[in-house]
């Protein structure tokens, strides 16, 4: 493993670092599973568990209610008391007048009488107050327990009348018990897509930027079973057990006992809630008689005017002891109600006993297997996961980067001597010539992927020109956005040479030979992506002109040629337009047919249209001689959009390919490239006006009076790598 993460580097690093986060995840299901929640050591103590809710519910609404009832009685009582207490006559009023004609002396006398009695009176009723609760507490711990006993036996018989069918044994996989399962294989399953996720960030990439994603099965079938886990997970935490009883209730052909008791206690809850209204009228009624009775007692007791407050906790503490009474009271009648139907449900339990046994192991089988299917589907696919990262490795250090053959590398004898060991490929292309590939790159090199784009085109349509010219720019002017090095090959040398000559001494490029498959001009190339950086090398293949004008679509180079992430077709708007349509043409039927392709597929590679020598635009037949004209325009509009060619925002390359899409009919008229490239590429292709001499002295063709100075050259490269899942264009 270890040698596995060194291999693969850094990218490899942080992927497989989420690795541990699966391995708990299904680590938690396993424990999920070892607790009964899969297989159901205790499933009758977990389902009684759940009656206990509902239970406590109906107890305390049925308790509630009767208080409610009693206060009620209570207040209306007292209303009643307090109303005769204040008519003319009464035995209250006529004490009160008396009280009030006696001197001060008397009247505070008996107030303190009253008061002090009072208070003695209501500290007794607290005591029997809480004696009363403590009794009522006992008892509807009893009633509950009770009470769930029935939930619990209504339910059992429910499910063992509807478990005799395999749509309630399914259903029951989503009663809300298992939520727990089925969260921690979604925790364990989204480790694993994230991990694959991480991994294969750029094939994701490349499918939302038209790139068709390669290898990508492992990843689709993870998320499948994500989204399915993701399903399961929120209907069982926000659904609960409904979409469970609906079932077992149309397969058992009743109304399942826990939406029975669900009703009942909503039900009951619209009853206290009523009740409550009630009681609150009845309570300020009775206030605004009080109001009025204590102004009378304040003005008979004017030394003493806490003796109607106190009066008033008296009664109030009187009213409790009343509920608690009659609680107490109708408590048991209504407890023994429940324990007749639990004697009931017992004879029936008992019954029904191997049923309800034979319908609990079928579920315990059912959920094992499930259980053990999700963790054998994370082990699985971490398995899989590595074994492909694992195939992918070998397949990359095993292939050859110039022929693509596989297992034909050896190691240079002596090349360790000199302190950097390299390998050659040491395929035969042409048996008759026994000419072999004898590609040598560094060994360290083989392990790290590659990245493969062809320059292709018409003949002398400065493919190579500008190919010296972005590796010279490479080599003397670093990147910001990303680590693209130049390094020392066969082909690099010619360029350097090439590069030399042009700005040296003014003299172009001679024509690309055909007869060997070329070098690749290879960057050691590292981009600055937020999910982790990656070290790739990118093989830049400069092919010559009638690879795509003459040679067949067997022939080694041609069919090398189309094996590629992406693509740089160069069109040359001073070359005559015939041969530039059947090029592209032959390219595009050719491509499809290496592929594999469908009349009405799509690749959705990349392809970068480059508009070579756009400083010549004024030498073509469609310029006017004033200059006044289309060609004047598309320089003025360019020079506005990016004066100096080195933006690498997506926004303006999008600008000038538009831009120049609007004078290709000019240049070439009635030749419609944007909708052939639309059926073969899916509109995943830009246009790049490019120079690799620069945009002044234009149409000069003489290179001893220009002043070099490229314009766009980088562009459609860091666009291919873009549009292949490297974040570098802003």
């Amino acid at each position: 493993m270890l040698r596995l993460l060194f291999q693969y580097r850094f990218a490899a690093i942080r992927g497989l670092a989420l690795l541990p986060v699966a391995v708990l995840a299904a680590s938690v299901l396993v424990t999920t599973i070892a607790r009964g929640e899969v297989f159901g050591t205790d499933a009758e103590g977990e389902s009684i568990a759940q009656a206990a809710q509902p239970a406590a519910q109906f107890v305390d609404h049925q308790c509630r209610k009767q208080r409610l009832v009693a206060r009620i009685r209570f207040l209306a009582q007292e209303l009643e008391i307090v109303r005769d207490a204040q008519r003319q006559g009464s035995s209250p009023e006529v004490l009160l007048q008396r009280v009030s004609a006696l001197e001060q002396d008397g009247r505070k006398a008996i107030g303190r009488f009253l008061g002090d009695n009072t208070v003695a009176a209501t500290e007794d009723l607290e005591q029997v107050a809480r004696l009363c609760q403590s009794q009522i507490h006992e008892s509807r711990a009893g009633w509950e327990d009770v009470r769930a006993s029935v939930n619990w036996g209504n339910q059992s018989l429910f499910e063992a009348r509807a478990g005799e069918k395999i749509a309630a044994q399914v259903a029951s996989l989503l009663s809300v018990n298992k939520r727990w399962f089925w969260l921690s294989g979604l925790i364990a399953m989204a480790s694993l897509v994230g991990v694959v996720a991480h991994e294969r960030r750029h094939e994701i990439r490349r499918r939302f930027n038209g790139n068709r994603a390669r290898a990508m099965g492992l990843f689709r079938a993870a998320v499948g079973t994500l989204a399915v886990l993701l399903v399961l997970t929120v209907v069982t935490f926000v659904m609960g057990d409904a979409l469970f009883d609906w079932l077992g209730a149309s397969q058992a052909g009743e109304r399942s006992p826990r939406q029975a008791i669900a009703e009942e206690n909503e039900q009951l809850a619209g009853e206290v809630a009523d009740l409550e209204k009630k009681s609150e009228e009845s309570r300020q009624a009775l206030d605004r008689e009080l109001a009025r009775w204590s102004e009378a007692v304040d003005a008979a007791f004017p030394q003493n005017r806490s003796l109607a407050a106190r009066w008033r906790e008296y009664f109030g503490q009187l009213g409790q002891l009343a509920e608690c009474g009659d609680l107490l009271a109708n408590m048991p009648a209504a407890m023994q109600g429940d324990l007749d139907d639990w004697a009931v449900l017992k004879e029936e339990l008992d019954k029904h006993r191997e049923s309800i046994e034979s319908y609990r192991r079928t579920q315990r089988w059912i959920r094992g297997g499930l259980g053990l299917g999700l963790v054998g589907i994370v082990a699985l696919g971490g398995g899989a996961f590595l074994m492909g990262l694992r195939r992918r490795q070998q397949a990359t250090f095993n292939t050859c980067p110039r022929c693509l053959t596989s297992g034909a590398l050896m190691r240079v004898p002596g090349s360790d001597r000199s302190g950097s060991a390299s390998v050659q490929c040491t395929k035969v292309l042409n048996r008759q010539k026994q000419k072999a590939c004898n590609y040598v790159f560094p060994a360290s090199h083989r392990a790290v992927p590659k990245i493969c784009f062809p320059t292709l085109g018409a003949p002398q349509a400065g493919k190579t020109h500008w190919l010296s010219m972005v590796h010279n720019a490479l080599t003397n002017r670093p990147m910001t956005e990303i680590q693209m090095q130049a390094r020392q090959t066969e082909a690099s040398k010619k360029l350097d040479q090439i590069a030399a000559t042009v700005l040296g001494h003014r003299i172009g490029p001679q024509a690309t030979q055909t007869a060997d498959l070329p070098f690749p001009l290879v960057f050691d190339f590292e981009d600055k992506d937020w999910a982790g950086r990656s070290e790739r090398v990118v093989d830049v293949f400069d092919y010559s002109g009638e690879v795509i004008v003459k040679m067949d679509k067997n022939s080694t180079q041609r069919r090398r040629a189309l094996d590629a992430d992406g693509y740089l077709f160069f069109l040359d708007p001073t070359f005559p337009r015939e041969r530039q349509v059947e090029a592209l043409n032959r390219f595009r039927e050719d491509l499809r047919d290496l592929r594999g392709l469908g009349k009405e597929q799509k690749l959705h590679a990349p392809i970068a249209l480059c508009i070579s020598k756009i400083d010549l635009l004024p030498n073509g037949s469609y310029a006017s001689a004033d200059g006044d004209d289309a060609v004047d325009w598309f320089y003025k509009r360019l020079g506005k959009i990016d004066p100096s060619g080195d933006s690498m925002e997506l926004s303006v390359l999008e600008a000038r390919s538009g831009l120049t899409a609007e004078l290709r009919d000019m240049i070439w008229p009635n030749w419609d490239i944007e909708g052939e490239m639309e059926k073969l590429f899916g509109g995943r292709y830009l246009f790049f006006p490019l120079t690799p001499v620069g945009l002044t002295e234009l149409g000069e063709t003489d290179l001893a009076k220009r002043t070099i100075d490229p314009f766009g050259i980088l562009q459609p490269l860091m666009w291919l790598l873009h549009m292949n899942g490297y974040p570098i264009l802003k």
